[in-house]
């Protein structure tokens, strides 16, 4: 049996795998993409979070050195992050290493951490009653909306500090390069139009 590997890979300009993330990464924000179009918001926001999870393992794991665990969770991630110390020793990678700069430490503490408290509200919610009169099934899922697309607003501002710590630590470009996180006219224009933005769990209760 092989074993599969624990770590997350890095690219190091020789073998496939940057190409691989690329198109795997396109081909999961299209699917997301499609899925908020038909409304099937259960759907694109696992998506979604697998795909930001990514690009945070990406921007951290890269720039404070450290090998990030393809089981690590959120919590751990964010813990890495909100530590912001390089290690001195870490795995193979490109570029110097850096801490990260105070406008992204607070990214990742208040919005990143914030929509995987929305995402977990709302997945483990759906089916929970919390008192007489509550939201009726039809209405929980029709506020997925806003918390699928608050998390494609997450993962592209997540994708540009990525590009941006790439850039400064001469890290080479970001798996996403040059459009795996090109918008459809559906969502770029559902997100132009978007009113409500939640921020934390209790935006989606009544």
């Amino acid at each position: 049996m092989t074993k599969r590997p624990s770590s997350r890979p890095k690219a190091d300009g020789k073998s496939p795998i940057g190409l691989q993330r690329y198109a795997l990464l396109k081909a999961a924000f299209q699917h997301a993409q499609r899925a908020i179009e038909e409304e099937r918001y259960l759907e694109a926001i696992p998506v979604l979070e697998s795909i930001i999870l990514d690009r945070l393992s990406s921007l951290v794991g890269g720039s404070l050195n450290h090998d990030i665990d393809l089981k690590w969770t959120i919590g751990r991630i964010h813990e890495l992050a909100t530590k912001n110390a390089v290690r001195p020793n870490g795995g193979p990678g490109r570029g110097t290493k850096t801490r990260l700069p105070a406008d992204i430490v607070s990214f990742i503490d208040k919005d990143v951490r914030g929509w995987f408290d929305l995402r977990n509200h709302a997945i483990h919610g759906m089916a929970k009653l919390r008192r007489v009169g509550d939201d009726t099934f039809a209405q929980r899922y029709a506020k997925l909306g806003a918390v699928a697309l608050t998390g494609v607003r997450v993962l592209l501002q997540l994708d540009r500090f990525d590009a941006r710590q790439k850039e400064a630590n001469r890290a080479g470009l970001s798996a996403t390069f040059p459009d795996a996180l090109g918008l459809t006219p559906q969502v770029e224009s559902l997100l132009s139009g978007q009113t409500n933005v939640p921020t934390k769990p209790t935006s989606l209760l009544t």
